[in-house]
């Protein structure tokens, strides 16, 4: 998955700004993701510490419809 951010600044402006904290934290989040996702292994483990599937891999009773 990948986020495009659009902005009608000139490039030019946007490298000389200094990162707002916001920013800091989307970068963070965007090299957390790629750390996650290398791996069907990794992603795996991501999704059952979220509680997001169970330990075989099946969504969680509160994600079932």
């Amino acid at each position: 998955m990948q986020f495009a951010i659009e902005s009608k600044a000139p490039v030019s402006s946007l490298a000389t700004k200094p990162l707002s904290q916001a920013d800091k934290e989307l970068e963070a989040m965007k090299v957390y993701m790629k750390k996650v996702s290398r791996s069907k292994k990794a992603a795996q483990a991501f999704l059952e510490d979220a509680g997001i599937v169970d330990k075989q891999g099946r969504l969680a009773k509160q994600y079932r419809s």
